[in-house]
């Protein structure tokens, strides 16, 4: 038995990174696009299309004029949302959040209390 655990229940119950991998989660994928690295930024999208890898659904996306953007995307594949954040880090500043819908959050916010 490690550290008093009865670990005989373990076995019993689905494994939960297994259930984690089951689980779409959305994701909001902001970025910068720096000046230096604008020419390769924009030669790669136009080639690509931007498209996620497979594993990765982009919900949306959207384009500021300032060089920013974000995009809304849900994966079940955290691997995959990493393959997607590697494939553009080398010409743009990119952000992964794990994020939840309003719902959700009401619903997790609502167990504080006040505080």
């Amino acid at each position: 038995m490690a550290r008093g655990r009865d670990m005989s229940i373990c076995a019993s119950r689905v494994n939960p990174c297994q259930r984690f991998r089951e689980t779409a989660m959305k994701y909001i994928v902001s970025w910068t696009l720096p000046p230096a690295s604008y020419n390769a930024a924009v030669a790669r999208f136009l080639e690509t299309g931007g498209a996620p890898p497979q594993g990765v659904e982009m919900l949306g996306r959207w384009h500021g004029m300032n060089g920013q953007g974000f995009a809304i995307t849900e994966s079940s594949d955290a691997k995959a949302m990493f393959l997607f954040q590697a494939q553009w880090a080398d010409v743009i500043a990119i952000v992964v959040t794990p994020c939840v819908e309003d719902a959700d959050a009401g619903a997790v916010l609502a167990t504080l209390g006040k505080r």
